[in-house]
């Protein structure tokens, strides 16, 4: 999160709170809340303040992103990643990088189907 993005989420805070924003609240913040994904600490501010009424702090944010990204795994059922199964370690850094991507809200899980015909067509014995 760049001292900008931390700007933003430290005005919407402020919404909430009255709080005053310097520009070193705004290097901190950032700093603590590293590569959290600005939108989702949107939504874990708006979470906050809809069920508590003390300030604030980066720690509140990381906590409500944490419970957005889980909420976002848990919503949706285990599928398979996008790799052979028969290659291991590939399997498993496309799993990974998938459940990453679902925790982010960038993408849903795909359908068992789409990923299960390549592989059968793939493995299908030629008929003659």
């Amino acid at each position: 999160m760049t001292p900008g993005d931390a700007t933003r989420v430290l005005t919407l805070a402020a919404s909430y709170d009255q709080r005053t924003i310097g520009e070193t609240d705004a290097l901190a913040w950032a700093k603590v809340l590293g590569d959290t994904n600005i939108d989702d600490a949107f939504q874990a501010i708006v979470d906050h303040y809809s069920r508590e009424t003390r300030r604030l702090m980066p720690a509140d944010v990381l906590a409500g992103v944490r419970r957005i990204r889980n909420a976002r795994l848990a919503e949706v059922p285990e599928e398979v990643p996008d790799a052979d199964p028969e290659d291991v370690l590939a399997y498993q850094l496309a799993l990974r990088e998938q459940r990453h991507r679902v925790a982010d809200g960038t993408e849903r899980q795909r359908p068992i189907t789409e990923f299960v015909k390549p592989i059968a067509e793939r493995k299908a014995i030629p008929t003659r």
